[in-house]
Parts: structure tokens; sequence; C-alpha cells
């Protein structure tokens, strides 16, 4: 919503199916009014006052109901009095490989302006309508793409420029397309579902459009969101598709079974090599029919199905996917969780390099000295919690955080001090410590490690070097260095590992990570972890 720097007001609806609703002015932006600032389902005024500065300001208006948990979030832009055009969408817009039509918004304080697109982006075109109604500061345009014929990224620049009496304002936005690939349904398998099921959820990925998978229509239990799982292991998702449940039947399905629909949610993705779950976006499935009865939201058109609950640059690396589904269309309003689908396809490649797999540590030590060396019963555990399944905050080992002493680390029958690591290697480098841990058998494929951080990214090695023993003799050879910041720090939070890889699988009974210096910035070799895990390439 934008208005010009003399102030004004706007009116929009407010819909949900709770009984009253609230909304507030993030960050105190006083400069905005509204009316009401609470009722029931009806109508929202947006005021703002005169703006007598010459940039813009911007501010948020959050509307809210069921105690905060349903949120609706309305971005409010006041021009100055300075001369101003902005795209509404910002600087950047991404599309994926595909032809396709896509919308840009323009607004500004100028009275007229002009769109342009920069030569070298020839594959895009204005194709706006030609109508001879012509809204003063604001316009929505529409592109078209062709399709990207490269396996690369490729942008192209348009630039909305003001006239006349706004001669010098001028807004760029950037569309980046993504590479062009030949697209597939990936398999998927459902993993878990926590809600009331009606009917199997398993049939969402079952290849069958003839079945569907259903919430149960008499109780949401409790719920005010439920979880959706799946398996699906891909080089990259370019889209998500949502199939209603009479599908293909579109021409005699019923509007009620077309509102049927997960109405907003959440999209996380679990990539390979990690156990956190990444924000992706929030999606809001709207059908664009009229409203109809008690429905919440309107039936989807034939149109619009399968509906794209993602469309984008690629999600690359995937290995499972989540839905949040906080609110589902129901059509009277008393089960705020009721939908149901045909199917949920997931378009794009497949993985094509197989998972590493984890083996079995038998064994750790240190060159140095750990806590537990001196204080047994305080900080840090011995070597063996590194390797012993658990990946708690209250199971880790770490290095002494005090200086010891030569005489302290001798008398103990290790190297070394805190400040000036002596450790077998020395040489022009300095000195350093190594962590070694022995495999249960001889592997011809070991390919990377796992380091689980303790409570911060940065109490780890920052420059060291991964050494192997291929036959368990003593001797290691090494296979790759990493400089000072080759994993940038912070590394991984707690309990979400940082994957350390070779160039290639090598044959190894033992390995040794050898640290020449950490990221901790009070000392050059205090370090913490609560597991290390070794894996090899299938």
């Amino acid at each position: 919503m934008s208005f010009q720097n003399t102030g004004g007001s706007t009116t929009i609806d407010i819909a949900t199916n709770q009984t009253d609703w609230s909304a507030t002015v993030a960050d105190g932006a006083n400069w905005i009014t509204l009316t009401p600032v609470a009722g029931t389902p009806g109508k929202l005024t947006v005021a703002v006052a005169e703006n007598s500065l010459m940039d813009e300001r911007v501010a948020e208006v959050r509307i809210g109901a069921a105690n905060g948990s349903l949120q609706q979030t309305l971005r409010v832009i006041q021009f100055g009095t300075a001369k101003k055009i902005l795209f509404v969408e910002g600087s950047r817009r991404s599309i994926n490989g595909l032809e396709q039509e896509f919308n840009l918004t323009v607004t500004t304080n100028c009275p007229a302006f002009d769109v342009e697109i920069a030569p070298e982006a020839d594959w895009l075109e204005d194709v706006t309508p030609d109508t001879k109604a012509f809204v003063e500061y604001s316009r929505d345009f529409v592109f078209k793409a062709q399709k990207n014929p490269y396996e690369f990224i490729r942008e192209g620049v348009i630039t909305a420029r003001a006239t006349g009496l706004g001669e010098g304002a001028v807004a760029n936005i950037t569309v980046e397309q993504a590479p062009n690939v030949n697209m597939d349904v990936i398999p998927a398998k459902l993993l878990t579902y926590t809600g009331f099921v009606g009917n199997p959820m398993e049939n969402l990925f079952d290849k069958n459009y003839a079945t569907f998978a259903e919430t149960g229509y008499a109780s949401t239990q409790g719920a005010t969101s439920t979880t959706l799982d799946v398996e699906v292991k891909a080089d990259a998702i370019y889209q998500i598709l949502y199939y209603i449940r009479d599908y293909p039947n579109l021409a005699t399905t019923s509007d009620t079974r077309r509102s049927q629909y997960p109405a907003d949610m959440t999209l996380y993705v679990q990539k390979a090599n990690s156990t956190t779950w990444e924000k992706v976006k929030d999606i809001q499935m709207r059908g664009t029919g009229t409203q109809l009865g008690s429905k919440l939201y309107p039936a989807l058109k034939v149109s619009e199905v399968p509906y794209k609950l993602f469309d984008g640059l690629p999600l690359t690396n995937v290995r499972k996917v989540r839905f949040v589904i906080k609110n589902g269309n129901s059509l009277t309003g008393e089960n705020n969780q009721f939908w149901n689908s045909a199917e949920i396809e997931f378009m794009g490649v497949a993985a094509t390099i197989a998972d590493p797999v984890k083996v079995p540590i038998v064994k750790g030590s240190y060159s140095w000295a750990s806590m537990d060396d001196f204080w047994p019963d305080s900080d840090g555990g011995p070597v063996s919690y590194l390797y012993d399944g658990i990946i708690a905050a209250a199971n880790y080992w770490q290095t002494p955080y005090f200086d010891i002493d030569q005489q302290d680390a001798e008398s103990i029958g290790k190297l070394g001090t805190t400040e000036d690591v002596a450790g077998p290697k020395g040489g022009a480098d300095g000195w350093g410590t190594s962590l070694t841990f022995q495999l249960d058998k001889q592997y011809t494929n070991f390919s990377e490690i796992w380091w689980y951080a303790r409570n911060s990214g940065t109490q780890v090695p920052s420059k060291f070097d991964i050494l192997v023993d291929e036959n368990g003799t003593g001797t290691f050879k090494l296979v790759k260095s990493f400089a000072q910041g080759a994993i940038p720090t912070p590394w991984a939070a707690p309990t979400a590992p940082t994957a350390i890889r070779l160039d290639q699988p090598v044959k190894a009974k033992a390995f040794q990570i050898y640290i020449w210096k950490t990221a901790a910035t009070d000392n050059d070799m205090f370090m913490c972890a609560t597991e290390i895990e070794a894996y090899i390439q299938p």
C-alpha cells in the first residue's frame, strides 16, 4: 500500500474464520493510524499523516487473530517530498527457466513514467495489455520471459524512469531466470504426519490421482497446525504441484471440492548432510473465484489446477521437505485443519549422487590435553564423547580454556601449552595438535567428516589438515589441507553438522584432524565439540 507525501487513507477488507482480529503498527511508526485497531470480520482503514521529509518511509501493519497464531503483514510505503519511483517487488525478481508471464508493479509520486527493458535482455518482453485507463502514480505491468536455453542463470534489467515533473527519478529491478531443465516427477515418500487423518496421507504420493488424502473432518483434536514430512531426494526441485481431490475431472468438479485445500502453510527443506530444516517460504493458497457462502476462501479455478505451491529458482541438494499447515479451507469454519488432495508432486531432477553412509569410530585420542585431564568434574568430558552417538550440549569434549605450562602438560603425558602448542610437527608453520580416530575396519571410500559444534560455531578448527592411515600401521599421509577460513566461520549451529569433505574418496583405517589454529578469538587452540562422525561414499 503506497501513499503520497501529503497523506491520506485507504480501507481494506479483513476476512477471517475467527470471531475477532486486531491490528498493530510495528516499530512505533506513529505516522500511521489504524481504525479500528480490533474488530470482527469487516473493514480496516489505514491513514497516514503528511511526510515533510525528502525520503520515503516504510512500516508494517500486522493483523492477527486466534491469539496471534494467524498473522498477515501489510507493507505501507509513503513517499517523501523528493521525487521517487519504486518497484513494489524490490530490486530483484526470480523466475524459473520456463517460458512464462509475470507481473511487476511500479509505484511513484511522479505523475508520469516510462518502463524500459535493457537491450541485452532480449529474452524479456513487455506484454502489458494496452488499456485506455491509466492510473497515475501506480501501474501493474505484465512481462513475458522466453524459455532459458542455457544451463546457467541469466539476468535482465528493467528500468522505471519518471518523466516530466519527476525527471531524474529512476528505479531498476533485476529479473533473474533459472536454468531450464527437463523436469521429471521426483519420487516422494511420506515419513510422518502429525494430525488427525480421515484418509491415508500416503495417497498424496502414490502416483494415482483417483485416490486422495484427507484430514479428519469431524475434529482437529485441538491442533492449530499440522506437519507433513516427506522424503524427496533431489539435485534440484523447480516446482511443487498440488492436485485437488477430484483431479483430473476438473470440468465437473464442484466448487465444494475445489475449495477443500490447505490455505496457509510454510515450506521447509532439509538438505543432504544436514539435520537442519531451512525455511523456504510462506504459502497462501487463494482461489481467485467469487467467495462462496461461509467458505473462508473461494474455490480454485480450473485454470489454477494444479496449484504451484513452489515455482522459482531451484531448491538444490534436497533430501526432505516439510509442510507446516496452519489453516485449511474448511467448508463452514468449524475445523481449521480440514483439507484434502489427490496428489502432491515434486518436479525437477532426482538425486544423481548417493548420500554418504556413516561408519563406526571405535577409538579416539588427542595429542595434547583435554579439559577432563585437569578437571574431571568440570567442563568437558573425554575424547570418547566425540564418538559415543550422543549429540547433546551436556555431552561434549573440550580443550582447557586456561593456560597450561609445559610442566603441567608433561605431568599427564601430554605436550604443549594452551597459548603455544607443541605438537608432533613443528616447523615454519608453528605447532599444532591432532585428533586421531580409528575406524572399525579399513574402507576404500572414506569421503568426509562431520563436526558437531557445541554452543559456539567459532570454537572450532579454522586452519587444519586431514590425514589418513590406510592400513592401521600408525603412518598417516596428508590428503587435504584447509587454509584459514576455507570453511567460513561460524560453522553450523549446534546439532547441525559442518561437513568436511575430501576431494575424492580414499582408503583409510584411521583418520586424523591436525589443527594448526582455531577460530576462537581469545585462545588460538581452544575448541570443543559434541560429536565427530566418519562417512564413506557408497
